[in-house]
């Protein structure tokens, strides 16, 4: 892997994982059945997540394209770590031990699936 597909990936990882929070965020304005369709459609949380998750694509099929997916994938797994880490930073949602334990798993199976 180069330096290059590396960095890629890791800002994808970075995009979704954000955009995860970004969803989440949006989500109470989104289910407000006061709210017109427009609102709920333009809330500027729901719109970053959506140019985030735009980003991280873009950014995944550069990684693709340098690099091998059996190797890059498990760097993508990595947002099973971030996600948690930044609801718990940004939203105050406390990651229960099952919530580590699983991601650790997931990103073993995967490491071990890339060999």
């Amino acid at each position: 892997m180069t330096w290059t597909s590396l960095a890629l990936a890791v800002a994808g990882v970075l995009c979704v994982s954000l955009a995860q929070i970004l969803f989440k965020a949006a989500a109470p304005g989104f289910n407000d059945p006061a709210a017109g369709w427009t609102d709920r459609l333009l809330q500027p949380a729901l719109v970053g997540a959506i140019a985030l998750y735009a980003a991280a694509t873009v950014l995944w099929l550069f990684a693709l394209g340098r690099g091998r997916l059996v190797v890059i994938y498990p760097v993508m797994a990595a947002s099973y770590f971030v996600v948690p880490l930044l609801a718990w930073w940004w939203l105050g949602e406390e990651p229960h031990v099952r919530t580590w334990l699983g991601s650790a798993f997931i990103l073993a199976g995967i490491a071990i699936a890339a060999r």
